[in-house]
C-alpha cells in the first residue's frame, strides 16, 4: 500500500489530498471528504477506525436499501467477502493449539473423499495458497447451474502445481479448510464461529450465513450500477461457496483489535501473521488469511474482499496502534483504496526519496 498522494479513488469518488489534522472534528470531516460522492438515494460505505484501542470513527454513507430507504447505520451487515478468511483461519489455528489436528497434517485425513493428486497437501499449504488446489470459482461456469463449491472442487483430479512449489490465490482451500474445521471439531463452521470466535469477542451482529439475505433485518443489499439506476447484485445460495461471513464494520474494528491485543491467543495472532514461505525458501506477503506489507508508513496487515455488489477491506497498522475497516455496497467502488486514503489521515507521510 503506497503513502504518497494524491490517492486516486475508483467509481467517480474524488482524490483527496489528506493534511494531517490533528482534532478528532477535523479528522472527521476529512472522512466526509473522502466518502463525499455518496449521495442519500444511492448505496454507499460504512467506515469504522480505532486507535491505540479507542474506536474513533463509525461513519455510515447512503442506503442500505433503495427500495425501501432504509440508510446504512452503525448496525447495518455486510458481506465482507474475502475478508472473512483470517476468521476461517483463526478457527483452523485455534484446533491446532487444541491439538485436534496439525499444520502438516495431510488435508485427506479429514477429507478422504477428494482425489489422490499423487503429492501431500497439508492443511498449512490450504491456509497459505500453496496447495495447487484449482480455484472453484474460475471453474464455475462449466459445471451445472447450482452446483456448489465442494462438488466442483472434488471433480477436480489433478493440480496446478506440486504443493509448496508455487503461489496461487484459491478460494477453493478455504472451502476446504471450512470443512476441515466441522469434522475436526464436530460442529458445522457456522456454530464453531458463533461459540470459538464471535460470541467470546463480542462481535455481536456478526453471523456465518449461507448469504446475506440470511443475515436478518439490518443486511445491506449489495448493488449494481446500471444505466437507469442500481440494480441488487449479490452472491446467493450454491454460488456463494458454502456461504461467508455477515458483519457491521463496528465488529470489523472489534476483530482487528482482538487480534492485536491477542485475545484468541498469542498462537493464533502470530500465526495468522507468519509470512508464508515456498519449498524453495522464499518469503511471500501472504500470511495465513491475510496479506502482510512492508510500506514507508509501516507494516500493514490487511485483506480486501469483493463479493458481488460488495466491496470490504480491512487491516491494521501496528506501529501507529491504527485499525481501519470500510464495506460498501454498491459496484463499482474500491473499499481498499477508501481505505488507503482513511489510512493516509493518521499516518504520518514519508516523503518519497530523492
Amino acid at each position: 500500500m503506497s503513502r504518497t498522494i494524491p490517492i486516486a479513488i475508483t467509481a467517480g469518488l474524488l482524490s483527496v489530498t489528506p493534511a494531517h489534522p490533528q482534532s478528532p472534528q477535523a479528522r472527521t470531516a476529512e472522512i466526509d471528504r473522502i466518502f463525499r460522492e455518496i449521495t442519500a438515494d444511492a448505496p454507499g460505505c460504512a467506515v469504522g477506525v480505532s486507535q491505540r484501542g479507542r474506536a474513533i470513527v463509525n461513519r455510515q454513507y447512503g442506503l442500505a436499501d433503495i427500495e425501501s430507504r432504509a440508510p446504512l447505520g452503525p448496525g447495518s451487515l455486510f458481506d465482507i467477502g474475502s475478508t472473512h478468511k483470517q476468521i476461517v483461519a483463526a478457527a483452523v489455528l485455534q484446533l491446532v493449539e487444541a491439538r485436534r489436528l496439525q499444520l502438516d497434517d495431510d488435508i485427506r485425513r479429514f477429507l478422504p473423499e477428494l482425489p489422490d493428486y499423487g503429492h501431500v497437501v497439508t492443511i498449512d499449504h490450504l491456509l497459505t495458497h500453496t496447495g495447487g488446489i484449482r480455484d472453484w470459482t474460475g471453474l464455475l461456469p462449466f459445471a451445472p447451474e447450482s452446483t456448489g463449491a465442494l462438488t466442483i472442487i472434488l471433480r477436480q483430479r489433478g493440480l496446478n502445481f506440486v504443493p509448496g512449489s508455487e503461489w496461487s490465490y484459491s478460494n477453493s482451500g478455504y472451502v476446504l479448510l471450512k470443512e476441515i474445521v466441522a469434522r475436526a471439531s464436530g460442529r458445522s463452521f457456522a456454530e464453531f464461529a458463533r461459540r470459538r470466535i464471535f460470541e467470546p469477542l463480542g462481535m455481536r451482529s456478526s453471523a456465518y450465513v449461507e448469504d446475506i439475505l440470511h443475515a436478518g433485518p439490518d443486511a445491506a443489499i449489495g448493488y449494481q450500477k446500471e444505466t437507469n439506476g442500481w440494480r441488487p447484485f449479490m452472491r446467493l445460495g450454491p454460488n456463494r461457496g458454502g456461504g461467508g461471513v455477515a458483519a457491521s464494520v463496528g465488529d470489523l474494528i472489534t476483530w482487528q483489535e482482538a487480534l492485536a491485543n491477542e485475545r484468541l491467543g498469542r498462537f493464533v495472532t502470530l500465526k495468522l501473521e507468519e509470512n508464508a514461505r515456498l519449498s524453495n525458501g522464499r518469503r511471500l506477503r501472504s500470511a495465513r488469511g491475510l496479506f502482510v506489507d512492508s510500506t514507508p508508513g509501516g507494516v500493514v496487515i490487511s485483506h480486501s474482499g469483493g463479493a458481488a455488489g460488495f466491496s470490504t477491506w480491512m487491516g491494521r497498522v501496528p506501529e501507529h496502534g491504527l485499525s481501519v475497516a470500510v464495506a460498501c455496497n454498491f459496484d463499482p467502488v474500491s473499499a481498499s483504496d477508501l481505505a488507503e486514503a482513511v489510512i493516509d489521515l493518521f499516518v504520518p507521510q514519508v516523503p518519497e526519496a530523492a
